[in-house]
């Protein structure tokens, strides 16, 4: 057998060999539990003449053996067919081993882009909503794994103090 034969040879069986590897690998990963969340709640935390804080407060399942630190949020709110707000919120802190922890996540909108998202809803009403959010956490082995949260409801419009 040439030499030439031989590294052909060797080179289709190494490709077979990798390829093979790589379905295990994925296949190894897609059998790991991952993490989960679910938002418990929406609520409104303090308005003033700028700007209206949310919090979106969420339940997170940690599946591993350590703790999972958090990473960022990534988040999208919509009011029937309004976008309300788009951002990012650094996060800190972990979800402990084999465990779950509420954590509240803050977003902030502006009060002119929701004065316009509001008129029409009248204080103390309810208006329906629609979150999307997506949760970075470091995984141990896995890296940065991102966690998609979903919820609709309804949340409650603060009333509007007398002056």
């Amino acid at each position: 057998m040439s030499t030439r034969t031989m590294f052909a040879a060797l080179a289709l069986l190494g490709t077979g060999l990798l390829s093979q590897g790589c379905e295990t690998f994925n296949s190894i990963l897609e059998s790991t539990p991952k993490p989960t969340a679910s938002i418990k709640d929406v609520r409104f935390a303090n308005a003033s003449f700028t700007k209206l804080d949310l919090v979106f407060d969420v339940d997170v399942k940690n599946p591993y053996d350590v703790s999972l630190p958090l990473l960022n949020l990534d988040y999208s709110l919509t009011g029937g067919q309004q976008h309300l707000l788009t951002g990012a919120a650094p996060l800190s802190g972990s979800i402990p081993a084999n465990g779950s922890k509420t954590v509240s996540l803050p977003a902030s909108v502006s009060l002119a882009e929701a004065l316009k998202f509001f008129s029409g809803v009248r204080p103390g009403g309810t208006l329906p909503y629609s979150a999307d959010l997506k949760l970075l956490v470091d995984a141990p082995a896995l890296g940065k794994i991102p966690v998609p949260i979903s919820r609709s409801g309804q949340v409650k419009v603060p009333n509007i103090p007398g002056l």
